[in-house]
């Protein structure tokens, strides 16, 4: 039995029956484990980007191009995956999905401004000669997906302090 999963279904199915707008706002019902393990993710997640940028410019510049481009490679996978959890939630690691539509929005746009970014670099990566390669171009996709990361990070901060109107702000 998934108690929380039941909780969230019953909230949506309420919100239906009274007839509210079908934009969900399930902030409330995350706990404070919830709200530090999305935040969490999103962080690792803002990470990996910025550590697959790096990477990408190492091998663009020639730097230790044996070991970056499988390091790339890796930290973009793991990228996703984590962008991936940002959007789904899991169970298992107690982060809960985007708690509302606006987050979720926002999420999916970093979403294709990362796919946008890979898409990109693996094929720039299988160039022999990569003298012609639009370096600014690809990093322009990897940057617009983190500063999307940072306002999922805003709005999960906010969606948190809504949901929780007694905790005070430094």
């Amino acid at each position: 039995l998934n108690v929380p999963l039941l909780k969230t279904m019953n909230a949506a199915v309420g919100m239906y029956v009274k007839g509210m707008s079908n934009q969900c706002d399930l902030a409330p019902l995350v706990g404070a484990d919830g709200w530090t393990a999305a935040l969490a993710e999103v962080g690792r997640q803002r990470l990996n980007a910025q550590e697959a940028m790096t990477l990408y410019l190492r091998v663009v510049k020639g730097v230790a191009v044996d070991t970056s481009i499988p390091a790339l490679t890796t930290t973009m996978a793991v990228a996703q995956t984590s962008l991936r959890l940002c959007m789904e939630g899991s169970e298992y690691l107690q982060i809960p999905s985007p708690p509302t539509q606006a987050i979720m929005n926002a999420l999916v746009s970093a979403q294709q401004f990362s796919i946008d970014f890979q898409s990109r670099v693996t094929k720039e990566m299988a160039l022999a000669d990569k003298s012609n390669v639009d370096v600014l171009a690809s990093l322009e996709y990897g940057d617009a997906s983190i500063k999307q990361m940072h306002l999922v990070a805003e709005m999960y901060v906010n969606a948190s302090l809504k949901a929780n109107a007694f905790l005070k702000t430094v």
